[in-house]
């Protein structure tokens, strides 16, 4: 269950690259957490100062990091569906830092929070619609892609806005969960020690 939030949404889809269209959802203020991280997040408060920065969901098909593809001369290539989901990742940030005021990308610590959002498969679907008994393990999201990977073309696609290097996120918190369609929602966080 989410906190609900007012956003602003515009749609756009990626030139050339993309069959899909992307929406790109830039949340208008910054605590837009789902009510199961408020304890996980306040944990993480105790140890560190957690500052807003910026927040957005992307909706669309999510792609994990992939490695590079060498072709037959030798050359390497970014696979297109990274470099089309990064790109996303990129002009949604983009969008967000412009409406939530960060003006430059920063050199200090950032914590990274993720949630996605993963379509529930059609088996899935099925056998609840039969009333079929399923063990709990099979309500939770545990197949591909990767969410570390998905990680990495976050961090990524959001390097030169949010941070200026991807080294700044010092930490991630990436969480899958089901729903409607595959989307996902993005919070960054300066870190400091209080004192």
């Amino acid at each position: 269950k989410y906190i609900i939030l007012p956003m602003t949404k515009q749609t756009q889809t990626q030139r050339g690259l993309s069959q899909y269209d992307y929406e790109y959802h830039i949340a208008g203020d910054l605590v837009a957490l789902p009510e199961f991280l408020v304890p996980t997040m306040s944990a993480l408060s105790q140890l560190y100062q957690l500052t807003p920065m910026l927040a957005f969901r992307l909706d669309g098909p999510v792609y994990g990091k992939q490695r590079h593809r060498i072709t037959a001369t030798g050359g390497a290539y970014t696979p297109t569906e990274t470099r089309m989901f990064e790109d996303n990742i990129f002009r949604c940030a983009q969008l967000a830092a412009e409406q939530q005021g960060l003006v430059r990308p920063v050199s200090r610590p950032v914590l990274m929070v993720l949630i996605i959002g993963c379509v529930v498969p059609d088996g899935v679907q099925r056998r609840i619609a039969a009333g079929e008994k399923m063990q709990g393990f099979e309500f939770i999201p545990h197949s591909k892609p990767d969410r570390d990977n998905i990680s990495k073309s976050v961090a990524d696609g959001c390097e030169k806005i949010v941070y200026d290097s991807d080294c700044r996120a010092f930490g991630s918190l990436e969480l899958k969960v089901y729903g409607d369609k595959a989307y996902v929602h993005a919070l960054f966080f300066e870190a400091s020690v209080g004192d």
